[in-house]
């Protein structure tokens, strides 16, 4: 089967963010008295929206739902400021965007991150590259791992489960990508670790943005 579609997961797949998520929700922990957390501890906390990152950076006996809300909100009005410090591009995305645009195979975003800091981040630093959708999480819609988040993603890009590649380095954008049916690899220089890559099913595992060309390459000989 020829793949004619690849969706990205933004944060630990195209972007490295975690230094300026890490430094946004520092700031809030530490406005209110709460104990800060190091830049790889928030790698296992993102991935599910700026609520679930604040009942996580919490102490265990201060996660009240009324106060994560709250703190989401300082949070996300911090983030809006910070953002765009330290976050870059992982080496090799340059390359292989460039590639899948020469091939001219259709590329597409969906994160848990929420949806006008998605949208932000693919407008101001990949705005060298068409995206065909650019879906973050909002209110009322699903998101990953639920696989309508995946197929709604589908439908906006004209595109097909079997010829479609999603790459993710979280449980959740393998878990949601084979359940909608979508090829699903792993991004091993993201935010998880190998183990638990396999251990949500991924299809296949790579090390490196580029490496993902020779699935493709390979497949559409």
């Amino acid at each position: 089967m020829n793949f004619k579609t690849v969706i990205f997961d933004l944060d630990g797949t195209l972007l490295d963010t975690i230094q300026d998520i890490a430094y946004s929700m520092n700031t809030v922990l530490e406005r209110h008295h709460f104990a800060p957390h190091s830049s790889e501890s928030y790698k296992m906390m993102v991935g599910d929206g700026a609520v679930q990152l604040v009942q996580r950076a919490l102490p265990h006996d201060c996660r009240d739902n009324r106060l994560a809300e709250q703190l989401a909100v300082e949070f996300r009005e911090t983030y809006a400021r910070f953002w765009s410090m330290t976050t870059c591009l992982y080496p090799g995305v340059t390359e292989l965007l460039d590639t899948l645009t020469s091939l001219e195979i259709k590329i597409g975003v969906l994160s848990n991150k929420d949806h006008e800091f998605t949208v932000r981040a693919v407008r101001v630093l990949l705005p060298g590259w068409f995206f065909d959708a650019v879906e973050g999480a909002r209110e009322g819609k699903p998101h990953k791992p639920d696989p309508l988040a995946v197929q709604s993603v589908l439908e906006k890009m004209n595109s097909i489960p079997g010829e479609t590649v999603m790459i993710g380095d979280s449980d959740h954008d393998i878990i949601s990508a084979r359940q909608a049916g979508v090829f699903a690899v792993g991004a091993l220089w993201g935010y998880r670790d190998r183990a638990v890559l396999e251990r949500a099913g991924a299809d296949m595992l790579i090390g490196n943005p580029v490496d993902l060309l020779k699935l493709l390459l390979y497949r559409g000989s």
